[in-house]
């Protein structure tokens, strides 16, 4: 039974990968994870504001944009903290924090750090889920218009479900 259900399973995500179903798969530069998202939701962005990333998403709306970065090698979780800190609050220059926790997700864990300022005259949060484990340091850092961002938690956890570590 558990061989049927493992088989399934490698079929469902190798159907919810293909591009035929409205969905569009975007490597790490490390190959050692991917992520999953709605094409309908989002789109690549051909020039990258951060020349290191990974890849930049565009949501449809306009209002979210998604940036993600990997390297090889593990930190450790002071490490990884100071860094994901010091980046989000070095985002804006009126940056306050308004999350830092540790949220369990696909039995890994992440470090949530968002933060929150204004940028001409409007409120903008910077999310970051940051994770350092074997496959490397992975960081997804949404931003947001604050308005947006209220009104659809579900783009957060979107890309959340989408991530898939190898």
């Amino acid at each position: 039974m558990k061989t049927y259900i493992a088989i399934f399973l490698v079929v469902l995500f190798a159907f919810s990968c293909s591009t035929d179903t409205g969905i569009t798969a975007h490597n790490g530069s490390i190959d050692t994870w991917q992520l999953s998202v709605s094409k309908q939701n989002w789109e690549k962005v051909a020039k990258k504001q951060v020349p290191d990333s990974d890849f930049e998403l565009l949501h449809h709306s306009g209002k979210a944009y998604l940036i993600a970065v990997s390297q090889a090698g593990e930190l450790t979780e002071e490490v990884l903290d100071k860094i994901a800190t010091d980046k989000l609050m070095g985002a804006l220059p009126n940056a306050e924090l308004s999350i830092k926790t540790v949220v369990a997700l696909h039995s890994v864990n992440l470090l949530h750090v968002s933060t929150q300022g204004t940028e001409g005259g409007k409120q903008i949060v910077y999310d970051g889920w940051f994770y350092s484990g074997a496959q490397g340091t992975i960081q997804l850092i949404f931003r947001l218009n604050s308005e947006y961002f209220l009104a659809n938690p579900d783009i957060v956890n979107e890309i959340l479900a989408g991530i898939h570590l190898k």
